[in-house]
C-alpha cells in the first residue's frame, strides 16, 4: 500500500510539472448550451485534443466539469460530467496534459460511459452546428440626411431639395428564421411641402419593404416589396414570393402586382405573377448560372404583357467572364385582338477578359425595342409599334502600365434607325495614383460624342488627397464642356469647378459636402450638396 501511494504521489507531481512547463491554463467561455452538448469559446485550441477534461472553478479548487468531443482552432464541443451545472456564465478552464494523460482520461470517460460514441457524437455536433449556422443574426443598414441646394444669377431657378434615407437588412432577427429589408425614402422640394401635406406618398418612396422567412435552410418566402436578385430585370415585385433549393436547382414564383408607373406606391390594379428555374454551377475556377423565367403582367383584369425571361453568368474560364439576358415577348393584342407571338424584345450580352494583371477588355452588345404594355399604352401602340429596335456596341480597355499610372478607353456606338443618325462616343483618362512626396492622385480625362441632335466635346481633371490617416478626403476638379446643336446653329460651352471634403467623423459615421460653380457666357450656376450618414 505504500508504495501505491508513493507512485501516485510521483505521478500527480510528473503530471503537474508537465502541465506547467506546457503552460499552465487556458480559459474559455460558454458560448452555447443544448440538451446534448456544451460549447465553449477560446482565444485558441492548438493546446487542446479531444479527449480533454476542461474544468470550473470553485473555492480555489477546479472540478472536472466537461469532456472534449469535437472542436475547431477557437471552439469545444463538450458532453458535461454528471452532477456539474453548466450555464452560459460559466469560465471554463483547460489544463494542458501531456499524451498519456490524455489517453487515460479518454479510457476512464469510455469506461464511465460519458463519452457518446464517435458517430453519435459528430452526427449530433454536425446538427446542432448545422441549426447554429442556419440562423446566425446579422444586421447592417445606414440612415442618412441630405440637401441639394441650387441657386443661379436667374432667381427662378433657384431650389432646395432634402432627402432622408433609411436601409436596413436585418437577417434572421434575434437567430430565428424570420428576416426584414427596407431601402426607404423621403425626398422632397422646400418649395412643394404643400403637395407633401396633401399626400405623404408625393415624397416617401419604398424601394424595398418585405420580410422573409426561412421554412428549411433551403427554402423561403417573403411578402411586400423586393427586387429578386434573380429576376431582377423584372424589377420590384409587391406580394409574395416564394423559392425552394434542390441540389443544384432553384425554384420559385410569385403573386402579387408592380409598383404604379407614375409614382412608384403600391398598385393592386396591376396584378402580375410568375415563375423562374435557377440553375448553378460551381467549379475552382468560377461558377455558371443560367435562370428561366415566364412572367405574366395585367392592368385590372387583362393581360398587360406577358413574356419570358432568360440570363445567363458564366466564370468558368480563368480571367473571362461572360453574361447575357433575353426577353421575348409572347403577347400582342392589336385592334382588341390578343394572340400569342413570339418576339424577341431585347437582348444584351458582355464579356470582360483579364489577359493579365495590368491588362484588361471588355466588350458589350445590346438590342432593345420598346416595351409595350398593351393596356396601359392602348391609346399609343401604334407609336410604339413603328419605333424600331436601338442597338448598341461598345468596347473598353484598361491597363496598368507602372505601379501607380492607370490609363484606359472606352468606345460606344449606336446603331440608327431609319430617321436618326448613329450615337458615337469615345471616352479616355490617365490617373497618376498617390504622387510621391505630394500622396495626391490626379486623373485626366477627355469624351467626344455624337448623336442625333448633339456634338459636343469634354476635357476633366480632378485631384484628390486624404488627410489625418484617411479620417479626411477632399476632391478638387474642373471640367470644359463645349456643345454644338442642330448643325451648330447654336452652342453650349461651360466652364464647371468643384471642391468636395468628406470627413469620418466616429468609425461608421461620416458626412460630406460638396460645392460645383458652372460659368456660362451670361449666366452662373452653383450647386451645394450636404449629406451626414451613420452605418450600423
Amino acid at each position: 500500500m505504500r508504495y501505491l501511494i508513493l507512485a501516485s504521489l510521483i505521478i500527480i507531481f510528473a503530471e503537474n510539472s508537465n502541465a506547467q512547463k506546457n503552460g499552465e491554463t487556458a480559459t474559455g467561455k460558454v458560448s452555447y448550451v443544448s440538451s446534448q452538448n456544451v460549447y465553449v469559446k477560446f482565444e485558441s485550441t492548438k493546446n487542446i485534443s479531444i479527449g480533454d477534461t476542461l474544468f470550473v472553478t470553485s473555492e480555489n479548487l477546479s472540478i472536472p466539469a466537461l469532456i472534449v468531443t469535437n472542436m475547431s482552432s477557437t471552439s469545444c464541443v463538450c458532453s458535461s460530467i454528471a452532477g456539474v451545472n453548466i450555464n452560459l456564465a460559466l469560465e471554463i478552464v483547460a489544463k494542458h496534459r501531456d499524451k498519456t494523460a490524455k489517453v487515460m482520461n479518454k479510457i476512464a470517460v469510455i469506461k464511465d460511459n460519458k463519452l457518446p460514441p464517435s458517430h453519435e457524437a459528430k452526427d449530433s455536433v454536425s446538427n446542432v452546428k448545422t441549426k447554429q449556422s442556419e440562423f446566425k443574426e446579422k444586421i447592417n443598414g445606414s440612415i442618412s440626411a441630405s440637401s441639394y441646394s441650387n441657386f443661379s444669377s436667374i432667381n427662378t431657378t433657384n431650389s432646395n431639395r432634402f432627402q432622408y434615407n433609411l436601409t436596413l437588412n436585418a437577417l434572421n432577427i434575434n437567430n430565428s428564421r424570420l428576416s426584414f429589408e427596407t431601402y426607404t425614402s423621403f425626398r422632397y422640394n422646400q418649395n412643394e411641402w404643400n403637395l407633401v401635406k396633401k399626400d405623404i406618398f408625393h415624397a416617401l418612396r419604398f424601394y424595398s419593404l418585405n420580410v422573409k422567412y426561412d421554412i428549411t435552410k433551403n427554402t423561403q418566402f417573403s411578402f411586400g416589396r423586393r427586387v429578386n436578385s434573380k429576376i431582377s430585370s423584372i424589377g420590384a415585385i409587391d406580394g409574395v414570393q416564394f423559392e425552394t433549393k434542390i441540389n443544384r436547382f432553384s425554384l420559385g414564383a410569385f403573386l402579387g402586382s408592380r409598383p404604379n408607373y407614375i409614382d412608384y406606391n403600391f398598385d393592386l390594379t396591376l396584378p402580375q405573377f410568375g415563375a423562374y428555374i435557377a440553375h448553378s454551377f460551381k467549379m475552382s475556377n468560377g461558377e455558371m448560372q443560367n435562370t428561366f423565367a415566364l412572367v405574366n403582367q395585367m392592368n385590372n383584369s387583362k393581360t398587360d404583357r406577358r413574356f419570358a425571361y432568360f440570363q445567363h453568368s458564366n466564370s468558368l474560364i480563368k480571367n473571362l467572364y461572360f453574361y447575357s439576358s433575353f426577353e421575348i415577348d409572347l403577347y400582342k393584342n392589336i385592334n382588341n385582338k390578343a394572340q400569342n407571338t413570339f418576339s424577341l424584345t431585347s437582348s444584351y450580352l458582355s464579356l470582360n477578359y483579364r489577359v493579365w494583371k495590368r491588362l484588361s477588355f471588355s466588350t458589350s452588345y445590346d438590342i432593345r425595342k420598346s416595351v409595350i404594355y398593351y393596356e396601359t399604352y392602348k391609346n399609343l401602340i401604334n407609336q410604339f409599334i413603328e419605333t424600331q429596335a436601338r442597338q448598341g456596341l461598345s468596347f473598353q480597355a484598361n491597363y496598368n502600365s507602372l505601379k501607380n499610372i492607370y490609363f484606359g478607353i472606352r468606345t460606344g456606338y449606336r446603331f440608327p434607325s431609319n430617321n436618326s443618325k448613329a450615337s458615337k462616343n469615345i471616352y479616355g483618362y490617365v490617373t497618376f495614383s498617390r504622387i510621391p512626396i505630394l500622396n495626391i492622385s490626379t486623373t485626366l480625362a477627355t469624351t467626344w460624342l455624337q448623336s442625333d441632335y448633339l456634338t459636343g466635346k469634354i476635357y476633366y481633371m480632378n485631384m484628390s488627397r486624404e488627410f489625418f490617416h484617411g479620417k479626411f478626403y477632399s476632391e478638387l476638379g474642373y471640367q470644359y464642356v463645349d456643345y454644338n446643336f442642330g448643325g451648330a446653329l447654336t452652342s453650349l460651352k461651360q466652364n464647371i469647378a468643384d471642391i468636395s471634403i468628406s470627413w469620418r467623423i466616429y468609425k461608421k459615421l461620416s458626412s460630406s459636402i460638396k460645392f460645383e460653380e458652372t460659368f456660362e457666357n451670361r449666366t452662373r450656376y452653383s450647386r451645394l450638396n450636404f449629406q451626414i450618414i451613420q452605418r450600423f
